[in-house]
């Protein structure tokens, strides 16, 4: 026994540090020639369970080591960036930059005076380095940026028993071809997964489905045209054969640089990176190409703006939502913070600037329309009253509903949720899911979850604005319409918001016409056929004004619609 000690205190000097650390636990701390036979048997009894303890212990670790790697951006080192306030427009920050050894990397969006600078030398004393950056001329606020994380809706995957008990589906998707009716023909596309997208155009193939109503607005010629969405997310492959056509770079941009500071949103080719893609595939497939499936506004304008590859700065979001602000209709988002029903945050104040700047200022002063995905926390039992995104007046937090209409098992129900669209269930069931575009070439058949969802409504709006091209977007009027006209009080204090469903034939017939902007948001009450005002109540001297700023009237022939844009 003595001389196995004696080979297993040399071996420790010659192994890696895995080996090592059994050796730590093995090794007697020392070796005498008085040791027992007793004490040596007991303390080869103990280096055994030592060694299985160690052996433990270094699993775990490899284990957490792959869990944060397989998460991607986890592993991510974040440099020092800085956003700085100053006059003197875009060449006086470089040459702030070049006098306190920093890089220039951007101008903050379209946010006044803001740039971000990058510094790539270690300072003994950063503090004093910031005060006196801080005390520059001309420079009126200096702030350091911290890297945080937004996570993806991803797909989830579990099944509650609520979903499971679906639809009884009566034959293969896939073999039956559409209806081929008087009223339909003419929208008989050849794209081969077109069958299956039941959320386009349910065909009977599922008990009880229903779909977006998106057919009499397509036999309209309703499409999409001169509407440009921009997928937020961690990059587009405009490469794919169903997404090249209606790819546009001036609403696309790479803040990871991969590709220098480009209009090329190309992510990295994996699966971990083909969320942004899978998104804008919902919006903007190419319909009759003969190529995976259709797009819900097939000829609409797409592009991505490549942002969650890594961790990101207050100022990285804020420049995403302000890009090319004039150009770009619609931002979608399918992300936030994590939903693991323990974390709360939002956007910090760069951000929340640009989210107000683009609501009163974007699309030459008609306002931006941010979509932004609810969450998928529900089996976490995740709140989304927590997610700050979800929650802003300059948002619309859309949520997700089955084919049948039911609330998603993983949806996150709180006020902030106003609206839902069809996604399906989830992924490895029979029932059907959402078709879209994957990196590469190919298609997905199953995306299902509110990143699913916010997609879809954002293409819905697109076909809106198509009608109504000087609908106002931002918060001023993002309405609620006819919301307590025709729902039990059961309903009202219910949040699942299954009965605040987007169909699209309702909503393409609401004419809006609004006027001068509220300093807050508004709720708009009306029914089919009947015109109201609504005032806004401004703050003057000596007490309150009321101020009428919009007016919404709904065709006498469209059905009553709970929630919509425009106006």
């Amino acid at each position: 026994m003595f001389e196995k000690y004696v080979y297993i205190s040399n071996a420790c000097n010659n192994i890696g540090y895995i080996g090592k650390l059994f050796c730590f636990f093995c090794k007697p701390p020392s070796i005498g020639i008085g040791i027992s036979l007793q004490n040596r048997h007991r303390s080869s009894k103990s280096c055994i369970g030592s060694m299985f303890t160690a052996f433990v212990l270094v699993l775990s670790c490899l284990l957490q080591r792959n869990l944060v790697t397989t998460e991607g951006h986890r592993g991510t080192n974040c440099l020092i960036f800085y956003a700085v306030q100053m006059d003197g427009g875009t060449g006086a920050a470089k040459a702030l930059a070049e006098q306190h050894g920093l890089e220039f990397v951007q101008r903050v969006g379209i946010l006044k005076g803001l740039y971000t600078l990058r510094d790539t030398r270690g300072r003994p004393d950063r503090a004093t380095f910031e005060d006196r950056l801080a005390a520059t001329a001309r420079v009126h606020w200096v702030q350091r940026q911290h890297c945080h994380y937004r996570h993806k809706r991803v797909p989830v995957t579990r099944l509650d028993r609520g979903t499971t008990n679906g639809p009884h589906r009566k034959e293969t998707v896939t073999d039956k071809q559409p209806e081929e009716n008087k009223s339909d023909q003419s929208l008989t596309f050849n794209d081969p997964l077109w069958p299956m997208q039941w959320e386009l155009f349910a065909q009977g193939e599922y008990t009880d489905a229903t779909d977006l109503n998106v057919m009499p607005v397509w036999r309209n010629n309703v499409t999409g045209h001169g509407v440009v969405v921009s997928i937020i997310d961690d990059g587009l492959d405009h490469t794919n054969k169903d997404l090249k056509k209606n790819f546009e770079a001036r609403a696309s941009f790479d803040l990871r640089a991969s590709h220098g500071l480009s209009h090329d949103p190309m992510p990295v080719r994996n699966e971990e990176n083909s969320h942004g893609t899978h998104c804008a595939g919902e919006v903007a497939m190419e319909a009759n190409n003969s190529y995976c499936g259709v797009g819900i506004a097939f000829n609409a304008r797409i592009g991505g703006i490549r942002l969650l590859d890594g961790s990101v700065t207050d100022a990285m979001e804020a420049t995403a939502l302000t890009f090319n602000i004039h150009f770009i209709d619609i931002y979608v988002c399918s992300w936030g913070p994590r939903d693991d029903g323990a974390e709360m945050d939002g956007p910090q104040s760069l951000t929340e600037q640009a989210l107000r700047l683009g609501a009163h200022k974007g699309r030459g002063g008609k306002g931006s329309i941010y979509v932004w995905a609810a969450g998928n926390g529900g089996m976490q039992h995740d709140h989304c009253g927590a997610d700050g995104y979800v929650n802003s007046i300059y948002n619309i937090a859309i949520g997700a509903i089955t084919q049948t209409g039911k609330p998603a098992f993983y949806g996150e129900p709180c006020p902030g949720v106003m609206a839902v669209t069809l996604t399906g269930t989830s992924v490895g069931s029979s029932l059907p899911l959402v078709t879209v575009t994957n990196i590469g070439d190919g298609c997905v058949t199953h995306f299902p979850g509110t990143s699913s969802a916010a997609p879809i409504a954002a293409a819905i709006l697109a076909l809106a604005l198509e009608v109504n091209s000087v609908s106002r977007g931002g918060w001023s009027c993002y309405r609620v319409i006819g919301d307590n006209l025709d729902r039990s009080p059961t309903q009202r204090d219910n949040y699942s918001h299954s009965h605040h469903q987007l169909n699209l034939t309702p909503l393409t017939a609401l004419a809006v016409d609004c006027g001068s902007k509220p300093e807050y948001p508004e709720r708009i009450y009306t029914d089919s056929g009947k015109k109201h005002t609504t005032p806004h109540i401004k703050a003057v001297d000596g007490g309150f004004e009321p101020r009428t700023f919009c007016e919404a009237t709904v065709l006498p022939t469209a059905p009553l619609f709970h929630h919509i844009i425009g106006g």
